[in-house]
């Protein structure tokens, strides 16, 4: 996530659109990318415009929500909280993966609330991005040097720091109470891990 957050609302009521729009208005962190009508508008405008956040109605033509969701598969946004009048679909919402539910009308201190989960889960999205490239990075350096991938070492905590481990330079390893004991070289290490785990990863 950039220090800025791409919204889109989606709400065939025009007084529901307008007064999300104005709350979001209020935010210096978010920009309104688009307000839509119905299903089909709201699919290709999330195509085209890649929101981070989705502010989506339930009842809205020519289906519902959940057909928006489902049309957009893999483009979904990060972050969706479903804003409607029902309290019939909380259930469904959050089983779609939904962030929040705001049953309307809603107050303004419960839309921050909302709105402070929504930072919460994109500030994890994008730190998960940046570690999952990172480690693509580190796995394409160390095949290109004919060394085993990261995502294949031990990763041991000592102190403050973290040790990476070629499971080919492990001598022996042996059970010591809730740890394993890994013999490398003249060091040895404590993983905090059953040594059956351990021996199914060398």
């Amino acid at each position: 996530m950039s220090e800025r957050i791409r919204a889109l609302v989606v709400d065939d009521e025009m007084p529901a659109r307008l007064r999300l729009q104005r709350l979001l208005d209020r935010e210096p962190d978010i920009d309104l990318v688009g307000a839509c009508c119905c299903g089909t508008e709201a699919i290709a405008t999330a195509r085209a415009e890649r929101p981070d956040l989705l502010f989506l109605d339930i009842r809205i033509p020519p289906d519902d929500g959940f057909a928006v969701l489902d049309a957009l598969g893999a483009d979904v946004p990060p972050a969706v909280v479903f804003v409607t009048a029902s309290e019939d679909y909380a259930i469904q919402a959050f089983e779609a993966n939904a962030l929040d539910y705001l049953h309307k009308p809603f107050s303004a201190e419960r839309f921050q609330a909302a709105l402070a989960r929504v930072r919460t889960r994109l500030r994890e999205h994008e730190a998960g991005r940046h570690r999952d490239r990172l480690l693509s990075l580190l796995d394409d350096h160390a095949e290109d040097r004919g060394r085993v991938g990261y995502r294949d070492r031990l990763v041991i905590k000592t102190g403050s720091q973290l040790v990476f481990l070629d499971p080919e330079d492990v001598d022996w390893i042996e059970a010591e109470g809730v740890y394993v004991r890994l013999q490398v070289g003249a060091k040895t290490y404590l993983l905090r891990e059953s040594l059956r785990n351990v021996e199914q990863r060398l």
